[in-house]
This record gives C-alpha cells, sequence and structure tokens, in this order.
C-alpha cells in the first residue's frame, strides 16, 4: 500500500466522466479514498460535465467504503439533462448492484460503448 496509489481513474470523453474504481479500500488508505473522492466530487462542479459512467472492469468486487463513495458521486451527478450509469461489471460486481438495488436509479450496461451510445445516441452514429 503506497500513499500515492489512485483509488480511482478518470477519463473525460466530451460531456461525459468516466471514473473507474481499482479496488477495495484495504487496498488503500482510508484517507486516501477519501480525499480522491472528494476531488472526484469537486470535478462534478463542472458545469462542462453532464453524464457520469462508471466503469468497473477493473475491480473483483467493491466493499461498503467504495459502493459509497461511488454511491455518493452519483447521486450528485444525477442531475435533469444528463445519464449516470455503472458498465463493465463482473459477476461479482452486478451481485452488489443488485444488492443495492441501484438499477432503477443508475443503470447498467454490459459495456462502455454501450453505455456510451445510451447517454447520446447521436454521437455514436
Amino acid at each position: 500500500m503506497n500513499s500515492s496509489d489512485p483509488v480511482f481513474l478518470t477519463e473525460r470523453l466530451d460531456d461525459t466522466l468516466i471514473i473507474c474504481p481499482l479496488g477495495e479500500s484495504l487496498r488503500f488508505r482510508y484517507r486516501d479514498v477519501h480525499i480522491q473522492s472528494n476531488s472526484l466530487y469537486t470535478m462534478l462542479d463542472d458545469p462542462t460535465v453532464i453524464n457520469v459512467l462508471v466503469d468497473l472492469r477493473n475491480v473483483d468486487t467493491m466493499d461498503a467504503v467504495i459502493v459509497n463513495a461511488v454511491l455518493r458521486l452519483l447521486t450528485k451527478a444525477k442531475g435533469d439533462d444528463g445519464h449516470v450509469g455503472f458498465c463493465q461489471g463482473n459477476e461479482k460486481i452486478l451481485q452488489v448492484l443488485q444488492q443495492i438495488k441501484v438499477g432503477p436509479v443508475w443503470p447498467y450496461y454490459a459495456t462502455r460503448e454501450e453505455a456510451l451510445r445510451a447517454f447520446d445516441p447521436d454521437a455514436m452514429e
């Protein structure tokens, strides 16, 4: 465990912020999880961020600390004009998402491309 290890990777595609968690909180110092999730929270203040996609391809499972950090971000991001969702989770992650009942609020997409098409169908033509 290194204090400089990223907890989340981010990528920006036009008006979409893609957040990629990198593992369970046990891999990181709690302080780093808190600081980095707060940094992401601040990124959502940018009015040009309309959509938020959480790409789960880099995690095998998520514990409560990471799930809560992600849900806090998605709660802030959910706006009238934008889209919010998850993509590319494995079977364990899908079970976690089902247990916390995020489907009705934040949809799950099998691939990043599917999510981006749903977020902006005109951009993917």
